[in-house]
């Protein structure tokens, strides 16, 4: 029997804190998931060595980038953005309108959806 693959929307916050415990590799070793960032959440990844580590996780498709596609996500991405940053409002909007768990250590990025009358993500309660 097949494990269902769980698609996780991660923010920058969580690859930037493997990359420091030096654990990015972590993402591997867990069957069942696979992790996608946005485009905006990979634009915060300055840092060369965690550029070069999450780069390693691209290139081994590990982690996929996703952009913001459809007026849906573009909707909640706006709306978002008038109270966090750039990274937290399109991985919010990227898990929200397409049903994914969100991976999110800032508070304000687990609260987003909830204080717009909205149901976060499974993985984000």
């Amino acid at each position: 029997m097949t494990t269902p693959t769980r698609v996780v929307v991660s923010d920058a916050n969580i690859l930037i804190n493997l990359c420091h415990a030096g654990l990015l590799s972590l993402l591997e070793s867990l069957p069942g998931f696979e992790f996608v960032v946005s485009t905006e959440v990979d634009a915060e990844i300055t840092d060369a060595d965690q550029r070069r580590q999450v780069d390693e996780m691209f290139a081994r498709a590990v982690v996929k980038r996703e952009s913001l596609a459809s007026p849906a996500e573009l909707t909640i991405y706006a709306e978002l953005r008038a109270i966090m940053g750039s990274g937290e409002a399109s991985c919010i909007a990227l898990a929200q309108s397409r049903g994914l768990y969100l991976a999110s250590d800032e508070r304000r990025a687990r609260l987003g959806p909830l204080s717009r009358g909205r149901h976060p993500s499974p993985a984000s309660s």
